[in-house]
Parts: structure tokens; C-alpha cells; sequence
């Protein structure tokens, strides 16, 4: 048994039967692939030193402000609006309302979706944004520094018709935030409609470029009370750009009453 290995005639090492090398090409240390025709994977712990080398995760992490939980909560989806982790105080501060989240269907692969912890109550927590997939393999929260809110109002006795904030407000409201998404709207009225319930829908971009789907609008039913979005939240249409022009569109006023003074707030977090 060699004890005292202290290197190589040649310039590549060959780990186990057909398995992946270790190469010196000019000085530089390669991973290759048993055929030497591409790179090989190389895992390995997160760096705690200056000239560690890093991994995938942690450079996500670094950049993106979004920690994965998936490992340390662990979580199990229970609808396209909800999933349930162990009640504890870790997990109670982990996931705080107002905080952004990320999420895909594979963990480690694909492309996140967005949304924003609406509430946590005994193990069980709520998002607003991009309904959950089947399944729901990855879960990241961000900082609060991720997300931005903007307030549409429209005043006076309400009308159906698009673009409420230049025709009767004579104004246009541009994102006036870097790139985002929009993950959540909350509707409120100052004088309640009777007779049908208010439909408000938000343009991104356009007038007809629906934030919302199934439904397309916020219900604002015959109350003064606040109405937010849930999981309704387009996929196509949420993306908003620096200078992206907000529509304000009412599809439907009460019958009676047509209700009045229209509040929106919008809630977008940035990648």
C-alpha cells in the first residue's frame, strides 16, 4: 500500500474505473470527463475562506438576497396558496409577512416564481403572487429590501372604462422602481357600491394587459372593507420595467350606488 503518494508522472488522473479526472492543463488543475471531451461536476461545502472555492448555492444566495429553506424549514405544499412547516420560533421568523419568496418546481433547476408571505399562523403560511406548482420543490425567502409599493387612487363617483388615472385623473402613473414583479394588489373604496360588486383590473405595460387571471379584476364587493389579491396573479403580464405604464381599469360599478373614491396599492419584489 503506497502511504506516501506524492504524485503522478502524467498529467491527468483517472478516479476509479472510467470514472472523471483530475488533468493539469498548463498549470491550471481541471476537472474533465472520463472521455476528456468536457468538464466534470465538482461539489463541495460552501467556502469559508478568501480563496475557498464557492458553489452554485452559495453565489444564488449572495447575489439574489433569496435564502433557501427548503433543507432547514422543510415545507409541504397544501395548495396553490399555502404550505405548512413545523410551528416553532425559527420558522416564525423565517417566514414574515411581508417578506418576498421564490419558488420553482424542481429544486436546483428551472426558473423561479414570485410572490409575497401574506401570513403565517400556526405552522401554516399564506403567499400572495404566482399560484404554487405540482410540486413544489424549491422555496427561497428574501429580505424586505426586495420589495416596493406603489398607491393608484382614482377619485370621485366611479365609471367603467380603462385608463381611470388619465381620463379622470389626468395623470399617468410609469413603475417609478427597477425591473420587478408584480405579486400583490389590495382595493379599498370610500363609498360602497350596491346593487353589483365593484371588478377593478390592473394594466401592465398596457391597458389590456391583465395582472390578474381567474378573474382578471379584484372583486370589490358591496362593502368599504379592503379586498386583496390571492394566487390570481398572471405569470405573462406580472414582469413591470423601470418606467412600465399602471392602468387602472373598472369593468364593473354597482347598479345602484356606483361606489366612489377607488385606492390600489401595489406590492412588486425584485429578483
Amino acid at each position: 500500500m503506497q502511504t506516501n503518494l506524492n504524485g503522478i508522472s502524467g498529467t491527468t488522473l483517472e478516479l476509479g474505473v472510467a470514472g472523471p479526472k483530475l488533468k493539469n492543463s498548463s498549470g491550471a488543475v481541471e476537472a474533465r470527463n472520463n472521455g476528456d471531451s468536457d468538464y466534470a461536476i465538482v461539489r463541495g461545502a460552501s467556502p469559508a475562506g478568501d480563496d475557498d472555492l464557492t458553489t452554485q448555492e452559495y453565489v444564488l444566495e449572495q447575489v439574489t438576497g433569496y435564502i433557501r429553506q427548503d433543507g432547514a424549514a422543510g415545507f409541504t405544499r397544501t395548495s396553490t396558496s399555502t404550505f405548512t412547516v413545523t410551528d416553532n420560533a425559527t420558522n416564525q421568523c423565517i417566514f414574515v409577512p411581508g417578506l418576498p419568496i421564490a419558488y420553482r418546481t424542481t429544486a436546483g433547476s428551472g426558473s423561479f416564481s414570485y410572490g409575497i408571505l401574506k401570513s403565517y399562523s400556526s405552522g401554516t403560511v399564506t403567499i400572495m403572487g404566482i399560484a404554487f406548482p405540482s410540486p413544489l420543490g424549491e422555496l427561497r425567502v428574501g429580505p424586505a429590501y426586495k420589495v416596493a409599493g406603489v398607491t393608484l387612487q382614482v377619485a370621485g363617483a366611479l365609471t367603467t372604462g380603462d385608463d381611470k388615472l388619465n381620463t379622470v385623473m389626468n395623470t399617468v402613473f410609469d413603475w417609478p422602481n427597477s425591473d420587478a414583479f408584480l405579486v400583490a394588489a389590495r382595493g379599498k373604496v370610500e363609498t360602497a357600491a350596491s346593487g353589483a360588486n365593484l371588478h377593478v383590473a390592473i394594466g401592465v405595460g398596457a391597458a389590456g394587459t391583465d395582472l390578474f387571471n381567474s378573474p382578471v379584476y379584484l372583486y370589490l364587493a358591496q362593502s368599504t372593507n379592503q379586498v386583496d389579491s390571492a394566487v390570481n396573479i398572471s405569470s405573462s403580464n406580472y414582469a413591470v420595467d423601470f418606467w412600465d405604464k399602471l392602468f387602472v381599469n373598472i369593468d364593473q360599478v354597482g347598479s345602484g350606488t356606483a361606489g366612489s373614491d377607488l385606492t390600489i396599492q401595489l406590492l412588486g419584489v425584485f429578483a
